[in-house]
């Protein structure tokens, strides 16, 4: 049986189970319909199968559903004996149309009732829900059990913790070159910026280059090199090393 043919047989059970006191209560010796001892005869499941034959009991112990929904002449066991017969018959035929109508139309005429009786069904919400589904509790304290499992394997969060963090890459705090080592190059004095007009050095560059020269230069030009390049370039000023 689906889940949604499931909740209406409980919303079913639960407006039976309310119907208004303007109806009367019948108990189970006297009622009229008499759920509680339902069956289907042999030769009605012979001649029109098995849901035929369900049919055919609940048409005799409700009535016709053409002319709207059925008016429900009594409450009690009697009546809310439909729902496991319903229940029963729906889990062997789930795909079963007529059973299915049936479980919308005895919501209809229970809705019916309560409208005749000037109330409102039971809110599904509060009445429903919580039989369908069972309450989970959470905790967010740790078990004894847990912590001596944990103890049992040697396993220490805050360890466990760090070494997480350790195995994520963690984010360099600065692009600033931490060496400028290079036994080709020496370097030269930073040049201090003090132009009054004009665009200014970036102070991030200083942090990024250095000033430089190849050693032992024995042309008279000033041959440099900027770190990266393979080949040597003549500038007529000192490079910057990158």
């Amino acid at each position: 049986m689906d889940s949604e043919t499931n909740i209406k047989l409980h919303k079913l059970k639960v407006y039976l189970d309310k119907l208004p006191d303007s109806i009367p209560f019948v108990n189970e010796l006297e009622t009229d319909y008499g759920f509680a001892y339902f069956g289907i005869d042999p030769q009605d499941e012979e001649d029109i199968g098995v849901e035929g034959a369900i049919n055919r009991q609940l048409e005799i112990r409700l009535g016709h559903r053409h002319n709207g929904p059925i008016q429900l002449k009594e409450r009690g066991p009697g009546l809310t004996g439909v729902v496991p017969v319903l229940d029963k018959y729906l889990s062997q035929l789930p795909g079963s149309i007529i059973l299915k109508k049936w479980v919308d139309d005895l919501i209809d005429s229970a809705e019916l009732a309560y409208r005749q009786a000037g109330c409102s069904p039971p809110d599904m919400l509060a009445q429903a829900c919580g039989a369908l589904l069972p309450v989970v509790t959470t905790h967010v304290t740790q078990l004894p059990e847990m912590a001596d499992d944990l103890d049992t394997h040697g396993v220490d969060l805050e360890e466990e913790n760090q070494l997480s963090d350790s195995r994520k890459g963690k984010k360099l705090d600065s692009k600033a070159l931490t060496q400028f080592d290079d036994e080709r190059y020496e370097d030269l004095p930073e040049i201090e910026d003090t132009r009054p007009t004009g665009v200014k050095l970036l102070p991030l560059l200083r942090d990024l280059t250095r000033r430089c020269q190849k050693k032992n230069l024995h042309s008279s030009g000033m041959q440099h090199n900027m770190v990266g390049h393979k080949e040597p370039t003549t500038y007529p000023h000192p490079c910057i090393k990158m």
